[in-house]
């Protein structure tokens, strides 16, 4: 279910009908589609190991921000953005593979479920603030449907593979339509009127629901906090409907373990004692992140957006 939250249709948001790079990512989609009807998992994996390189090659870094920000030398940060484009471009496929009728998406478990019954268990609702990680969108969907948790998530029209009028059409389906079979709803943001979004969202706290949101910079005025050498910058959506709603907010990870298990980490609550601002909820979500990052830096999608 996709809810569509609008309530001012007059402000004009302009989006390109088509780019160049939309012609390349529908031919690399159908033949990613093609292979992971024909591969395993475990094929898939190691067809995705193979094209690494090529994959990093695409995702835009700016190698000299995250050198700065990690505190790597130039070797370092390649063998990073290789891992990356490796573990990008396995999640891609695995989303891909779902289309495939009788499809298993790999085995999941969710480490700290113990917290977000704590949350709902206090009533107020529970806000999932789920870090950009390569698995965050289609693995935790998967990971906390399993366990039983229906989850309300926030979504912009372009995510998937591409922002423009043709790509939310023609191509952005192919994420959204199976991470859909594992949510109870997605709620749409309306570029003309994006909060309107977070009222229902906070309709969905008020029935003491679970909503999740992405951490991203994805803002006009997103909230700086310190991170590793420097600093990260996050849209600050979710703790601000944190404070007003009075919901708990869990910070939430996932990476694909040793084991091939994709891991779904749930943080203790931010204390109520760091909700006196945005800011000072943003700063305790960005220390527990950088210590999952240190962990599983080959995994984070965030040093594409420093």
């Amino acid at each position: 279910m996709t809810t569509s939250a609008s309530t001012d249709r007059t402000n004009i948001v302009r989006i390109k009908f088509m780019e160049a790079s939309d012609i390349g990512l529908t031919i690399g989609l159908a033949i990613l589609a093609t292979l992971s009807w024909l591969f395993s998992i475990a094929g898939c994996k190691r067809f995705a190991g193979r094209f690494a390189h090529l994959n990093s090659s695409t995702l835009g870094a700016d190698r000299t921000t995250i050198a700065r920000v990690s505190g790597g030398d130039d070797q370092a940060t390649s063998a990073l953005l290789e891992q990356l484009g490796h573990q990008d471009l396995f999640a891609t496929i695995l989303a891909l593979r779902e289309h495939r009728p009788g499809t298993t998406f790999p085995p999941t478990r969710v480490r700290g479920l113990h917290h977000l019954q704590r949350a709902q268990a206090a009533g107020d609702g529970t806000i999932l603030w789920v870090a950009h990680v390569v698995h965050g969108a289609l693995g935790v969907k998967v990971a906390l449907n399993r366990a039983g948790i229906a989850v309300s998530h926030l979504s912009h029209p372009r995510h998937g593979f591409s922002s423009t009028r043709f790509g939310r059409i023609a191509l952005n389906w192919l994420r959204t339509r199976v991470e859909n079979r594992h949510l109870r709803e997605r709620v749409m943001i309306d570029e003309r009127e994006p909060k309107a979004a977070l009222a229902v969202l906070r309709e969905r706290l008020a029935q003491n629901g679970v909503v999740s949101i992405t951490a991203r910079d994805d803002a006009r005025r997103p909230t700086r906090a310190p991170f590793m050498c420097d600093a990260l910058a996050l849209a600050p959506g979710a703790p601000v409907l944190a404070r007003k709603s009075g919901a708990t907010l869990l910070p939430v990870t996932a990476f694909e373990a040793a084991d091939g298990v994709i891991e779904v980490h749930v943080g203790p609550a931010v204390p109520r004692a760091h909700r006196r601002s945005v800011e000072a909820i943003t700063a305790c979500y960005t220390r527990w992140t950088e210590a999952v990052v240190k962990r599983q830096p080959h995994q984070w999608l965030g040093w594409l957006h420093l």
